[in-house]
């Protein structure tokens, strides 16, 4: 769920299973490491920045600044970051600097390049009161990055907790609300994205019948198309190979199916509303009116462990911190029934499995709004995170894939595609619109999109979700 990443919040961060916290090492340096960041530590700040910024984190740390260098870049080539940061106060943590590179055009696209400052070697635990930070950073842009404007979002985390510094001065600068302050940005010359098609899904009424089981080999999901492959959570061209979902209604419920290969899936957590993001989990958000309040988030592990919230406001923005969000939120449970189902052995790292598969049968009644018209367009994203295990069995690298690209927060309820109730003999509207404002006119039809290729999709996505 929570996520601010693959590619995701902080885009990088892998949580220890269930709920603990876990600190950042430091690293020891040799001797010519430390010249090199002594070259780093300024006597006094810059007097002029391409983009001045003055953003205090916590009153722990504030970035007076960022030099952009060159500011016009082609896709695929470097552009240096050089960051200016004046340590306020001592910590004893390791905070991690997150930048995101957005592009919000047609094509939307973020790249995340989140670092410890000056090249990994002068962790915040080792900053002094007073000092002033040169932090220069090298990313060399996707090769698919859009042409257009590129923008400068950034701020500090906490790897082992997955939450960010708060914005202290954000009626002073620049942010979007989310702790992320914007700092400027440059011009990318190359080709500009074609505007994206949205994602629509029909659902049909239920034909036939369907145990809640997690197999999905019941008559009701026979006729039931299923959604285009699931991709990358940042609108590139990979997929996660077989991984979809579908969704069937009757007069009370909502069914939804989930069906994702796996070699190896596994599920340690086994208590309801657990941190289940942190290891291999299907997801679905669901906010029928789309404004961002009074959602669902529901997650299903291979072990059938539940994870159920109803989030107020957009987490990160509502009340409290960002904990205590998640936290208000999955104290919430629904009366909805759900199981998974593994093709192979469950938590068998020794044997080679298939694939494993989930359903929800979600009462309506549990749904903000009750049940929908036909007609009726609901804002739903599907989301799948997958850990494969090393050779020892211990979880890799999280990787995330989402049905309608979010772009950043898993959250980002703007981003996500559409559920559009027909009855079953109803013909498509040719110009429908979603039930929100009706700005995106959309295509509905009961076919998938057309599957693309298989690729890694390795992404980090933002935490927690």
């Amino acid at each position: 769920m929570l996520r601010s990443g693959a590619l995701l919040f902080p885009l990088l961060f892998l949580l220890t299973a269930g709920c603990q916290e876990t600190k950042e090492p430091t690293i020891t340096l040799t001797q010519a490491q430390w010249e090199e960041v002594k070259k780093e530590v300024l006597p006094a700040p810059p007097e002029r920045y391409t983009h001045k910024v003055g953003a205090d984190f916590g009153g722990k740390f504030r970035l007076l600044g960022v030099d952009v260098a060159p500011e016009k870049v082609k896709p695929g080539q470097e552009v240096t970051l050089t960051w200016y940061f004046e340590c306020l106060e001592e910590t004893g943590v390791n905070y991690q600097v997150f930048v995101h590179i957005d592009h919000k055009g047609p094509g939307a696209t973020r790249q995340g390049a989140d670092h410890h400052p000056v090249r990994d070697l002068y962790q915040t635990s080792r900053w002094k009161k007073g000092d002033i930070v040169r932090d220069r950073q090298k990313v060399r842009l996707r090769p698919n990055f859009p042409g257009g404007p590129a923008t400068l979002f950034v701020g500090m985390w906490d790897p082992g907790t997955g939450q960010r510094l708060p914005l202290r001065n954000g009626t002073a600068v620049k942010n979007d609300g989310g702790h992320r302050v914007e700092a400027g940005g440059f011009e990318v010359l190359g080709k500009k994205a074609k505007p994206a098609a949205p994602r629509v899904y029909v659902v049909r009424p239920l034909d036939g019948t369907i145990t809640i089981d997690g197999k999905l080999d019941d008559e009701g999901w026979k006729k039931v198309a299923k959604t285009g492959r699931l991709g990358d959570t940042r609108g590139g061209e990979q997929n996660a190979g077989e991984t979809w979902a579908k969704v069937t209604r009757d007069d009370t419920h909502l069914y939804v199916a989930f069906f994702g290969e796996d070699k190896d899936a596994w599920g340690e957590l086994d208590k309801r509303d657990a941190d289940t993001w942190t290891q291999e989990v299907f997801e679905l958000f669901i906010d029928p009116d789309g404004d961002a309040k009074n959602y669902l988030e529901l997650q299903i592990t291979p072990r059938g462990t539940l994870f159920d919230a109803r989030f107020a406001d957009k987490l990160g923005r509502g009340q409290g911190t960002r904990q205590e969000q998640i936290d208000n939120a999955r104290a919430w449970n629904g009366n909805i029934e759900f199981a998974a189902h593994v093709d192979g052995t469950l938590n068998n790292h020794a044997d080679q499995d298939k694939s494993w598969s989930a359903e929800f049968k979600i009462p309506f009644a549990d749904v903000p709004g009750g049940a929908p018209n036909n007609g009726a367009s609901w804002r739903v994203n599907f989301y799948r995170f997958d850990a494969p295990r090393d050779a020892d069995g211990k979880p890799g690298r999280q990787v995330a894939w989402a049905w309608s690209p979010p772009l950043g927060s898993f959250h980002n309820v703007d981003r996500y595609g559409s559920l559009r109730f027909l009855g079953a003999g109803d013909a498509l509207d040719p110009k429908p619109s979603l039930s929100t404002d009706g700005r995106e006119k959309l295509t509905p039809g009961d076919l998938p999109v057309a599957p693309t290729k298989p690729g890694n999709g390795e992404v980090a996505p933002d935490r927690p979700e």
